[in-house]
This record gives C-alpha cells, sequence and structure tokens, in this order.
C-alpha cells in the first residue's frame, strides 16, 4: 500500500488492511520513486514465466471481492428506515 502513496491518488483498501497499515505503515509520498527498477523488474516477467494480465486479473477479482461486502454495509447503512 505504501507504494501506492502519492499525490492526486485514491487507494480503496478493505477495513482490516487500513487497519494493519495504521499499526504498521509509514505514509510518504512514494508513488513516484523507483519506477526505473520497476519497469525492469515488469520487463523480466515474461521471461520468468509471470502473466502480467492473469495476475492482475485474479488480484483485481480478488479486490473486488473484499470491497463489495464492506460497501454493501455502507449502503444498507445509508438506507431510510422505514
Amino acid at each position: 500500500m505504501e507504494a501506492l502513496i502519492g499525490a492526486d491518488t485514491v487507494n480503496t483498501v478493505p477495513p482490516a488492511t487500513l487497519d494493519a497499515y495504521r499499526d504498521h505503515g509509514q505514509p510518504e509520498a512514494r508513488l513516484a520513486q523507483g519506477t526505473e527498477q520497476a519497469r525492469w523488474v515488469l520487463e523480466q516477467l515474461p521471461r520468468l514465466g509471470i502473466d502480467l494480465a492473469e495476475v492482475t486479473r485474479k488480484l483485481e477479482a480478488a479486490g473486488l471481492e473484499q470491497f463489495a461486502a464492506p460497501f454493501d454495509r455502507l449502503l444498507a447503512a445509508l438506507a431510510p428506515r422505514p
């Protein structure tokens, strides 16, 4: 999560992740740090048999699954009561 901290960004995370970050994180703008190394690492992935598109799909699906239930609870809490 720390690597995603930067100006003009929004990062939604599951409550458990945010709690862990509050306990152990060190906030600092990092998004623009290490970009050359990051590009090099990404270039190495296919050589290592890692399909970035597939990894991205799996992470996105897991993230959506973890986001959906808390979001539904939020909407229920905001809904007008009869």
